[in-house]
Order: C-alpha cells, then structure tokens, then sequence
C-alpha cells in the first residue's frame, strides 16, 4: 500500500478548513503561514481558487501574493488559515483548475511549483 495516500484526518483542523471553504466560497482572500515560508514565521495572502484531494490530502490553489504566481498548497504545509472577512479577490476569467499540472501538485508551494497526479476538484 502506498503509505502517501493515507487519507488524512482533519479533526483537529476544523476552523482552518471551514475557514478555507469559507473563503473559497465567498472569493475572499486567506492569510496563512505556510512550513516552507520563511520557516512558517511569515504571514502571506492567498486568493483560494479551487479545492482539490490528491492522495487523501486536501489542497487549496490560489493565487499567492507571497510567489506572485498561482500555486497548490497542501492543508497538511499550511501552519495556519485565517479568511480574511469582506476581503474580495476578482476570480480570474481564464483560470482554469485542470491547468494545474501533476508535477505542481508533487511539490505544492515550493519555490518551483504544486503537488503531483490523479487530483481531484472539489
């Protein structure tokens, strides 16, 4: 069995989620601190676009103020979640979730991209 698609259990993570679905939902904006930036010390602003599970983990795309560039992030990296109420964000025109790469969707939030195949969008 392949120990990455262990479902992951997100009890203990519920405000962060439903702060993520929230936001989602509303096409308001995130703060979130994620393990790789700036060692998770550093708040950043993310626009949420799309919701996605890849191998029993919850991801989140969005446009990252921090990379200037739109990324995966995995809920797991995510240190902290936080919705930014009445903070609206413009859903870009040409987005287009199946763009997101198997490659993006291996490495979410690195420097280089997301994290890797059979994602699927929620």
């Amino acid at each position: 069995a392949d120990v990455n698609a262990a479902p992951r259990l997100y009890d203990e993570r519920f405000d962060h989620v439903n702060d993520l679905v929230t936001a989602l939902l509303r096409e308001e904006r995130l703060e979130v601190r994620h393990a790789r930036v700036a060692r998770g010390r550093r708040a950043f602003l993310l626009d949420p676009y799309t919701l996605l599970l890849y191998k029993g983990g919850l991801y989140v795309a969005g446009y990252s103020h921090e990379h200037r560039a739109v990324r995966p992030f995995a809920l797991d990296s995510l240190t902290d979640v936080t919705w930014r109420r009445g903070e609206r964000f413009e859903y870009p025109k040409d987005y287009d979730p199946a763009s997101l790469t198997d490659i993006e969707l291996a490495q979410p939030g690195d420097a280089g991209g997301g994290e890797a195949g059979g994602a699927a969008l929620a």
